[in-house]
């Protein structure tokens, strides 16, 4: 991998690293798994539903936006135990602060 590495805090819930490669961004977690994130593309038009969906990003000023669809219904939707469908949509902001 190529890129620097930053580390964001989600919200106060878990610090990740940030690595860009190539045109795309990885969030790499703390228990070996990581999110890619496919910078300035477009949505399959029926995804095949993953833990972490399929993500597409791109930048707004020093803001990433990240919207991402295709998730199972396999996992919960945070730590107090929400459950979701696969038709589960999220868009999501990350500004760096320092």
């Amino acid at each position: 991998m190529s890129g620097k590495s930053i580390c964001i805090d989600l919200q106060g819930i878990a610090e990740r690293d940030v690595v860009a490669r190539n045109n795309d961004i990885l969030f790499e977690g703390k228990i070996h798994s990581y999110r890619q994130i496919f910078m300035n593309a477009k949505h399959p038009e029926d995804p095949d539903p993953t833990w972490y969906g399929h993500s597409v990003g791109h930048w707004e000023g020093s803001t990433l936006v990240v919207d991402t669809i295709g998730f199972n219904d396999k996992f919960w939707f945070d730590y107090k135990g929400h459950p979701h469908r696969e038709k589960l949509h999220t868009v999501e902001r990350y500004t760096r602060t320092a």
